[in-house]
């Protein structure tokens, strides 16, 4: 099985935080040893990004993905704690209704299902109460099988990636301890805490977007992979292409907000985007 060579390089590496800035600068088309410090956002501009609605696909050059559902199976977990705190309720979280709230903060799920569901207490409680049954389950978060080989393919292109998450500050920290070093492989990291407003909106996008040093100011070359409907429509509205990765279950309307909808990462085409072809592996 070929292995990814910047893998290879953290383990042979004698001290591998010297090896990680050196290269992580060469990844992220930063000047080596150089510290540069990140344009300012200014989330002003997002209503005058022009949304892409059609699903044609453009050569991309930068990639943002997902924490939740795309590099750990947290997503899972997030499904399951808004079905069994709404059981202590006595109601039943309709599939639709699954499929909007999921990518979505705990409060902004909490004003969709509280005004659906006619609970008695406000986006907040119901935020602090969902937040009771994840901080245990996300602690059996893993990452998702196969999405290693994606990574790597994107990094032995030299196309740099950044990370995102709609978890809040306390639930962010026990899911990047998840990663046991993978984080290592992203130029940088924006959470839910760090921006005003959450997905549908693009805000987290746009600044996961200028972070990166030198990098293109169009937003249609950046390639958005995410695991929600909510993050799909975030993309769209930031003029970003965006593939899909979610379940059969997922209503068909909702399927159709992304440029490329996989139910298996091991799925994805890079031609589609214009990118190299993946090099198929050798069996042994």
């Amino acid at each position: 099985m070929s292995r990814c060579w910047i893998r290879e390089l953290f383990k042979k590496a004698p001290y591998p935080r010297y090896y990680a800035i050196q290269i992580r600068s060469k990844i992220c088309d930063q000047e080596e040893y150089k510290i540069v410090k990140p344009e300012p956002v200014h989330t002003t501009c997002i209503s005058q990004v022009k949304a892409l609605h059609d699903r044609d696909t453009h050569p991309v050059s930068h990639v943002i993905m997902d924490l939740d559902g795309v590099i750990l199976d947290s997503i899972q977990y997030n499904a399951i704690s808004h079905e069994d705190y709404l059981m202590k309720w006595r109601k039943h979280l309709k599939n639709k209704t699954k499929y909007q709230i999921l990518g979505l903060r705990n409060v902004d799920a909490g004003k969709i299902v509280t005004d659906e569901y006619e609970l008695p207490f406000g986006p907040e409680v119901y935020a602090h109460g969902v937040w009771q049954i994840q901080r245990d389950l996300y602690r059996g978060a893993k990452i998702v099988k196969g999405i290693d080989d994606i990574v790597c393919y994107f990094l032995q292109n030299k196309m740099p990636i950044a990370l995102i998450s709609s978890a809040h500050t306390k639930a962010f920290k026990i899911l990047y301890s998840k990663l046991h070093g993978f984080e290592k492989n992203f130029c940088h990291v924006v959470h839910a805490d760090e921006v005003v407003d959450g997905k549908p909106k693009p805000e987290i996008l746009i600044k996961a977007a200028r972070m990166f040093y030198d990098g293109p100011r169009s937003l249609s070359k950046y390639l958005v992979i995410d695991s929600s409907y909510q993050g799909a429509l975030a993309a769209k509205a930031a003029g970003m292409q965006v593939i899909l990765c979610t379940d059969s279950q997922m209503p068909e309307d909702m399927r159709a907000a992304a440029n490329v909808v996989l139910y298996d990462m091991a799925q994805f085409d890079p031609t589609e985007f214009h990118l190299p072809e993946k090099k198929v592996k050798k069996r042994k």
